[in-house]
């Protein structure tokens, strides 16, 4: 069965730059993308002289106003749809799930000191329930070819699933892989301040070679690994402005299964990373391009 992704798209140039993402994945993953513009539903208003045939038309004037909004989209190959919603967010899950998509993308955008991905936005929403892979891509971002995927890894169950997903994507592309572990550094109290990393220098070394365990284990891609200090949020956005042309996080380890839900270091990662994002569905086994039902038969 072929693979399909969808990317928000509402005419500005996140979204824009969320369906370049999209297409150019699915290039090389021989997918169809599905470009869709979702548009406020206006219920009918139930009063005294209301006229249905006027709200049919105030109806029929926001939908074509969204299909020209897809119409501007200068992107060939795609197929385009227009929705309907009370909630877009609630919308765009209902056609990832009818259209068994393997990837939703969205557009974010930077503001300053509150993140890009605004609190209530689709987006944020969307990534609280979406049932497949989300790619957040920042406006601008350079959309070519991907040639190296980091994955933010901590050991944890979502850090490999979100490994697992970035090596098979890493092969289908041809890319390489750097796994990027940040290591947080407590401080404890004494006759001076010392960090973890002075006390109990193991700890690195137990880290680092809990990384090499995991890179050892991939055998299909080169594997680079990156030891950063600091909050994983903070230092691993701050590495993906080196090479890293996509990363790869996995979502937080509790709440429905199959959906993407956001915790404080892939909400970091978000909203600040330099490239765009994929946070994959906590199940396990869940990968960018697979079936959900196939993703959940790895569990």
């Amino acid at each position: 069965m072929s693979l399909t992704y969808i990317a928000a798209y509402d005419g500005t140039d996140a979204s824009r730059s969320a369906v370049q993402f999209a297409v150019e994945l699915a290039r090389v993953e021989r997918a169809s993308v599905v470009a869709a513009h979702v548009y406020p539903f206006m219920a009918p208003v139930h009063v005294r002289g209301a006229l249905p045939a006027a709200d049919r038309e105030l109806q029929e004037d926001a939908r074509a106003a969204g299909r020209a909004v897809l119409d501007g989209l200068d992107v060939d190959g795609i197929a385009r749809r227009v929705l309907a919603c009370g909630s877009p967010a609630h919308v765009l899950h209902d056609l990832a799930v009818e259209e068994r998509a393997s990837l939703v993308a969205v557009g974010v955008t930077h503001h300053e000191h509150v993140g890009r991905l605004v609190p209530g936005s689709v987006g944020a929403k969307l990534m609280h329930a979406a049932p497949c892979p989300v790619a957040a891509v920042p406006a601008g971002a350079t959309i070519g070819p991907i040639a190296t995927i980091g994955v933010a890894y901590d050991g944890g169950p979502e850090s490999r699933r979100a490994l697992l997903s970035a090596e098979r994507l890493a092969a289908s592309v041809g890319a390489r892989i750097v796994m990027i572990g940040a290591y947080d550094l407590p401080v404890y109290a004494g006759p001076a301040l010392a960090t973890s990393w002075d006390i109990d220098p193991a700890m690195r070394d137990a880290f680092a070679s809990e990384l090499r365990e995991a890179a050892d284990a991939i055998t299909s891609v080169p594997v680079e690994i990156r030891l950063v200090l600091g909050p994983a949020g903070a230092t691993i956005a701050e590495a993906t402005r080196d090479d890293i042309d996509l990363l790869v996080t996995g979502s937080r380890g509790y709440g429905p299964i199959r959906s993407v839900l956001l915790g404080g270091t892939s909400r970091h990662l978000v909203d600040h990373a330099a490239c765009p994002v994929v946070v994959v569905p906590r199940a396990s086994g869940a990968e960018i391009d697979r079936e959900p039902e196939q993703a959940v038969a790895q569990a």
